[in-house]
């Protein structure tokens, strides 16, 4: 069967035409432009913007890296340090190193670096000290702990002592004064064996403590903390490390195992220091473990650090 044929009149047949000449302008309009951006001027400044691009993205990387500690460094801070719970339900295991630093209320000065490496497995904790006076080399800075800590705050610090000691420092803690004193309240009542007696002052205020087992105020026990301080440095390690077990220990007692949560929340709320609540969740099974067999709790002074090539 055939189809039946249609005739087109004069008018139609121009309409038709003159569409197909419009489409054939547009392609070859749109050829000359893309002969034009194809042509070694307008090419090579594109490839120039986008290589600037990449390289400034990529810069801004290589810079953040550098900055930021790794955990898998000895100078990182480790994003996570909380007890491991073993699969046996055997006590839980806490082991890391805790950076606890003591500052001037209001001029920042570091008085204490103290490095507290922790195993709750063993039961055992070992503190050393780093000198705010000793230098290394961290994050495009050759200076002192000081000064690191004056330009990048706790997490450079944190990085610099790790760095000098060749250990992660997994937690930090910086009090001032104040927080101290806070601290020790929460704590309860004081009573040390004070040998020998001092009278002197601290941060501009004058004091006394006789020798002999003594019942403090908080306040009195962080201005003898911070009077200890200063021969920390020149043989008077032994007895800032004496204070560090008689805080820890009172932290772990059992009259303090109602509140040691609250306790820790408390100093996390105010001193600076990158303890999460995911850590309190595990520090009272570790408190368990120290306190399981009612021995006091007992810190080794490791004395002073030093590198191995200045010893």
């Amino acid at each position: 069967m055939k189809l039946p044929r249609f005739s087109i009149d004069d008018e139609t047949r121009r309409t038709i035409d003159e569409t197909k000449n419009k489409a054939m302008q547009q392609a070859d309009r749109a050829m000359r432009a893309t002969d034009r951006l194809l042509q070694p001027r307008l090419v090579i400044p594109l490839f120039l913007a986008v290589l600037v691009l990449l390289l400034l993205a990529s810069g801004v990387v290589i810079i953040q890296e550098h900055r930021k500690p790794t955990s898998s460094d000895p100078s990182g801070v480790s994003e996570n340090l909380t007890a491991a719970q073993p699969d046996d339900g055997t006590a839980a295991v806490l082991q890391g190193n805790f950076l606890l630093v003591f500052a001037d209320n209001n001029t920042g000065t570091l008085r204490m670096l103290a490095v507290l490496g922790v195993d709750s497995e063993g039961k055992s904790l070992h503190v050393s000290y780093v000198s705010p006076s000793d230098r290394v080399d961290v994050n495009n800075l050759n200076g002192s702990m000081q000064q690191h800590y004056d330009k990048g705050g706790a997490t450079e610090l944190s990085w610099a002592v790790g760095t000098y000691m060749d250990r992660t420092m997994d937690r930090y803690v910086i009090a001032n004064n104040d927080r101290l004193i806070n601290f020790c309240k929460n704590l309860g009542e004081h009573e040390l064996l004070i040998e020998p007696g001092v009278q002197t002052e601290y941060d501009g205020i004058s004091f006394v403590i006789k020798e002999g087992l003594q019942k403090l105020t908080s306040d009195t026990l962080c201005k003898y903390f911070g009077y200890c301080c200063k021969t920390l440095y020149t043989g008077g390690d032994g007895k800032v490390s004496e204070l560090l077990e008689y805080l820890i220990g009172k932290l772990l007692s059992p009259e303090n195992e109602p509140r040691f949560d609250r306790i820790l929340a408390k100093l996390i709320s105010e001193a600076a220091t990158n303890i999460s609540a995911m850590d309190l969740q595990s520090y009272s099974a570790v408190r368990t473990a120290f306190a399981a067999d009612g021995a006091p709790v007992a810190v080794v002074n490791d004395g002073v650090f030093r590198p191995a090539e200045e010893n």
